[in-house]
């Protein structure tokens, strides 16, 4: 299972058709009567941003799941006649199809050799196939069909709406392989999809209702069964997805008439008894995060639970644990040696194997394991345990990034008892300078540790603390609409600071303007803290930009470093130079930033330097008519741990300009007490 964000617009794909369908194969010519459809990826690409991963899983020993949607596109079955279609990770949706061409897809299927499971309550040996007559009477709403052909399983949702002459018709695929119709024979008694919808259909409608699922997502919705190995033959246990034209709904575990809602998409899963009671549980990973990643690892069982007074059993998640990688993204996936003993594989590396301890999974051994315990270091219930001086007002904070100190405004939200009739959230644009500070970000696509925003609360570390992003349009308001602004997970680091990742903004992805990716944006982070029944809000604006789309100008090789230094130098520190721009007028203004150390600058009489310590949140230095160049100079703090020093210096035309127009940035390393730059 492939853990990283890899957002990628698939603008569109060639799909080639004959007859009443459409057939992909990689060696088809385009024929005469050949069209093609746009798929614009979007959905899959909002499902991937929520649930921060896609999952590739080849290891033959879990024989899990293995992209269903993905490899329906490069098999050589038809393919239905449409307008276009969108490419969700279980399965295809495509649109806009004419009535006739719904018809003639079944047709073209009966003719390939697909047999149909008519959706009666007993399997027959001998699959009906749908006659002439039966295709002309294809009933209106959400039906579903299943077909099988050899060792491959095809599950299509026919969404017809209209029988007229336009093309207003939908066709969901989703395709399984190494399925024949003797499985589904052996499988006895297992729940028809009309048998699914009778027990999953009240619990849609509960879900709608209380918000766990939209409206739009769950009108006319049909269901897919996920055929996950051994998980009906050992538990009896079936799970299912809940498919409309708007998208997934989500998934359920359905077993004995008990039903148990899930946003996993179970494409990383396998079934042992990993406690070794005699009873099966179903393992599934599932990684999502906003902000930090993780991993959530879970045990599903049909069993009575330990909180139940009655001897009642029910589908339910029997042990959890949630796994935060220490590094960046990290692939995570079950190995399964037998039916007692499931290890877990990490980038290539296989690890301990999976215990139970109490209601939590986790491994016989933690050591050297890539990961850790989500109630290690993000769980915000350590924050009430912890001692504390509960401030008579808002304290004063440190927001850093990379060392630098952030300029922020405090606004009481409730406080002594008292609302706030004043409180804004948008009032720190009010207070905000013409100049931002800017931090370029990697990209989109998330393969390097981003930076961390630091907040320091002294000995006033609150009981709760929540911070949300969002990006601004260019008026100041919510890009997309205030729902767009986002919750972030803070890591606790010890009794008074926390911190959360600087990563780029989800609301990015759903513009479909190449220029939206290359300009500055500014971000608006407020962190709502709470002190028992006191509430206060610190809001705080930063620019973000694109690593490769920032600048205007691409050479970065402006900046340099200037010898070494140690304690026994007899130099101020190392000089950082900053060369003059043949694209810039004479004059420009550049802003420094340090992740360590000190930065000085000269006085004016170029004799001594002068200290900008971290505590100005601002160090700018213009460049003149008669200096041929820009100097500073950067001296370690030897009081700190020794790592390596992070120097950027981002150019400004003036102090109005929002954007860069070039930044530069090297690394001085500390080798036994010396400080040098680092080369590549």
């Amino acid at each position: 299972m492939k853990k990283h964000l890899a957002f990628s617009l698939i603008l569109g794909v060639m799909i080639f058709c004959t007859g009443c369908g459409q057939r992909v194969s990689t060696n088809n010519p385009v024929g005469e009567e050949s069209t093609h459809y746009m798929d614009t990826g979007l959905s899959s690409i909002a499902k991937n941003s929520l649930n921060s991963q896609k999952k590739l899983i080849e290891d033959p020993v879990l024989a899990i799941n293995n992209q269903p949607g993905e490899s329906l596109l490069k098999k050589d079955i038809p393919l239905p006649l449409s307008e276009y279609s969108i490419d969700w990770e279980s399965g295809v949706l495509f649109k806009n199809i004419r009535y006739e061409n719904t018809t003639g897809y079944f047709e073209t299927l009966q003719n390939e050799g697909w047999k149909i499971y008519d959706g009666t309550d007993t399997i027959e040996e001998d699959i009906n196939s749908i006659d002439g007559e039966q295709l002309a009477e294809l009933p209106e709403g959400t039906n579903e069909y299943l077909f099988v052909k050899n060792d491959q399983l095809l599950q299509l949702i026919l969404y017809l709406t209209n029988k007229k002459d336009v093309p207003a018709n939908s066709i969901f695929l989703r395709l399984e392989e190494g399925i024949t119709k003797e499985d589904l024979f052996a499988r006895e008694d297992a729940m028809t999809t009309k048998k699914a919808h009778s027990v999953l259909d009240p619990q849609i409608k509960e879900l709608v209702d209380d918000g766990t699922i939209m409206p739009t997502k769950a009108f006319q919705a049909g269901l897919v069964e996920i055929f996950i190995p051994d998980a009906y033959d050992k538990m009896k246990l079936q799970a299912y997805e809940v498919v409309s034209e708007e998208g997934i709904a989500g998934y359920f575990l359905v077993c004995n008439n008990s039903a148990m809602f899930l946003y996993s998409d179970l494409n990383n899963t396998c079934v042992a008894d990993i406690d070794e009671d005699g009873e099966y549980e179903l393992l599934d990973l599932f990684g999502w995060g906003s902000g930090i990643y993780r991993i959530e690892m879970s045990a599903y069982s049909f069993s009575n639970p330990i909180y139940f007074s009655s001897l009642t059993k029910i589908i339910h998640r029997k042990y959890y644990n949630c796994l935060v990688p220490k590094n960046g993204y990290a692939e995570l996936e079950f190995v399964k040696i037998d039916d007692h003993t499931v290890k877990l594989k990490a980038d290539g590396t296989v690890y301990g194997t999976i215990k139970t301890d109490g209601l939590k999974l986790t491994l016989e051994s933690m050591e050297d394991f890539p990961f850790d315990e989500w109630g290690q270091w993000y769980d915000q219930d350590i924050l009430t345990t912890m001692d504390k001086e509960y401030p008579k007002e808002p304290p004063e904070i440190i927001m850093s990034i990379r060392g630098r100190r952030m300029d922020y405004i405090t606004q009481k939200i409730s406080w002594d008892g008292k609302d706030n009739s004043e409180y804004h959230s948008m009032k720190v644009l009010e207070q905000t300078d013409s100049f931002l500070p800017t931090y370029v970000l990697n990209s989109i696509v998330y393969d390097e540790i981003s930076p961390e925003v630091v907040l320091d609360f002294g000995n006033h570390i609150p009981d709760t603390i929540q911070v949300y992003d969002a990006i601004l349009d260019e008026n100041g308001g919510f890009m997309y609409g205030k729902d767009m602004e986002l919750l972030r997970d803070i890591k606790i680091l010890d009794r008074s600071k926390v911190s959360f990742d600087l990563v780029q903004h989800m609301a990015l992805l759903f513009s479909s303007n190449l220029e939206t990716y290359q300009k500055v944006w500014r971000r608006l982070f407020r962190v709502v803290c709470t002190w028992g029944d006191n509430q206060c809000e610190y809001s705080m604006v930063i620019n973000t930009g694109l690593k490769e789309d920032i600048t205007k100008i691409k050479d970065h090789d402006f900046i340099s470093c200037e010898g070494e230094y140690s304690l026994l130098s007899s130099d101020w520190g190392i000089g950082i130079t900053v060369d003059p721009i043949k694209e810039l007028p004479e004059q420009f203004i550049i802003e420094w930033q340090t992740s360590g150390g000190q930065l000085l600058k000269w006085s004016e009489d170029d004799l001594t330097p002068e200290y900008i310590t971290k505590e100005n949140n601002r160090f700018l230095t213009t460049s003149s008519e008669d200096l041929e160049r820009v100097e500073v100079i950067w001296r370690p703090d030897f009081s700190e741990e020794a790592e390596d020093t992070i120097i950027t210096a981002y150019v400004y035309e003036n102090e109005e300009e929002r954007s860069p127009v070039a930044y530069g940035q090297l690394v001085i390393e500390n080798k036994d007490g010396v400080f040098k730059e680092k080369k590549d």
